[in-house]
């Protein structure tokens, strides 16, 4: 709260030297402040023109299996993937699919 009152009383004519302010902290603020609006301006500017950036390879949906035996592994390998399956139970349920 001091430092505010501080900051207060050195601003307005007559205060201070000359009237200005003289406090760093203040034009650390202003600075970060001009930033954030032309980061800002630019970020609307883009969003406004409708260009994206393209989907990378790595988040686009797996490709789908073209026979119900393929697609049936595909999903035994992410419940594998994830934990839900063990080791053991993997190679049986797929030694099963593969006839």
């Amino acid at each position: 709260m001091r430092t505010l009152l501080l900051i207060a009383a050195d601003i307005g004519p007559g205060h201070g030297r000359g009237g200005r302010f003289h406090h760093p902290g203040l034009a650390l603020v202003g600075l970060l402040l001009l930033g954030a609006v032309i980061t800002l301006a630019i970020l609307l500017y883009r969003s406004s023109r409708g260009t994206t950036a393209p989907m990378p390879a790595s988040s686009a949906p797996p490709p789908i299996p073209t026979s119900p035996a393929l697609a049936a592994e595909a999903i035994l390998s992410e419940r594998f993937a994830r934990g839900e399956v063990s080791v053991e139970e993997f190679v049986a349920a797929r030694d099963a699919l593969r006839g």
